[in-house]
């Protein structure tokens, strides 16, 4: 299995994306919350994979990276929905 690591830079705050993110993974696609930190990170796993997400910002933009193992389409779809 490959993991596969993924970003994406936004306006929206980190708290508003890690909340996004555990409304779209949590207890869906086999993924359940393992890990929250509301300042910086949130973690989903699952018997086949995970999904890591860690938000670095400033004022004006937020950077998302997201770790995964077998979840690409979701996280693909999770970080188009970012606007």
């Amino acid at each position: 299995m490959t993991m596969l690591v993924m970003s994406k830079e936004t306006k929206m705050s980190a708290d508003e994306i890690l909340n996004r993110a555990k409304d779209y993974f949590d207890n869906r696609f086999g993924l359940t919350l393992d890990n929250y930190n509301p300042s910086c990170c949130i973690e989903f796993h699952g018997e086949i994979g995970f999904v890591e997400i860690a938000v670095e910002g400033s004022e004006d933009k937020t950077e998302v990276i997201i770790r995964t193992r077998e979840w690409e389409f979701q996280v693909k779809d999770f970080l188009r929905g970012l606007k």
